[in-house]
């Protein structure tokens, strides 16, 4: 049986929240940053992403100001059903602005400037 993890959407050089209680409960924690020119995500593609079908749960916490992290969000949603919990860490401007979107997915914000910084273009 493969050992349970929790994956977290982040963006480069950012370190997991929680990553040592998480590993301590028996999770281990497993990073993607995201779509890039030089990574493309296969959730874009339609594809199936093997590290999000094997995540026991998904945080996502990749700036919603971008369109491709807000597609691979609408993804998630399509894909993902109830099986594997994803809860979404951004900054409150941008739960209003993408309420539509956050709809159904645990939403946890953070202030501007702790933890969530727009991403550079």
């Amino acid at each position: 049986m493969e050992e349970p993890y929790v994956l977290f959407d982040i963006p480069e050089g950012e370190d997991p929240p929680d990553r040592e209680f998480l590993e301590g409960l028996g999770h281990r924690v497993v990073v993607c940053n995201g779509p890039s020119s030089e990574h493309p995500c296969p959730v874009l593609e339609g594809e199936a992403c093997q590290l999000v079908n094997g995540a026991h749960g998904v945080i996502f916490g990749l700036d919603l100001d971008r369109a491709r992290n807000r597609a691979v969000l609408a993804r998630y949603r399509a894909s993902l059903g109830k099986d594997i919990p994803v809860r979404v860490i951004t900054r409150p401007d941008q739960v209003e602005r993408n309420a539509p979107l956050l709809e159904g997915f645990d939403v946890r914000t953070v202030p501007w400037g702790d933890g969530i910084e727009p991403e550079p273009d």
